[in-house]
């Protein structure tokens, strides 16, 4: 994944955390389908992020057979989770820390 890319993933899972929108996951454009699946199944299990029924029930209807799959996803689609994670926990720590 592109380092553009990457950003705009970021950037949308940043908005989507404090608003969270089924049908805006399912139309994100400008990220490959894989990259966002990938996002999609990290984030379902991070309790840290939070939506973890939301992001679970979206990853049920959107991704049926990837349950558990996220290492061989990663692989071929040239995600980095534990950098994305890095990553967007701290985009989140700036957007929260900015209300205070």
């Amino acid at each position: 994944m592109n380092r553009h890319t990457e950003q705009q993933l970021l950037n949308f899972c940043v908005a989507q955390h404090g608003r969270f929108n089924p049908d805006a996951w399912r139309n994100l454009e400008g990220v490959a389908p894989e990259q966002k699946a990938c996002a999609m199944l990290l984030l379902a299990n991070a309790r840290w992020y939070g939506r973890l029924t939301e992001l679970r029930d979206l990853v049920s209807q959107s991704l049926p057979n990837q349950a558990g799959r996220l290492s061989e996803l990663s692989a071929r689609a040239g995600f980095n989770g534990a950098l994305f994670v890095k990553r967007l926990q701290g985009l989140l720590w700036l957007s929260t820390e900015a209300k205070r």
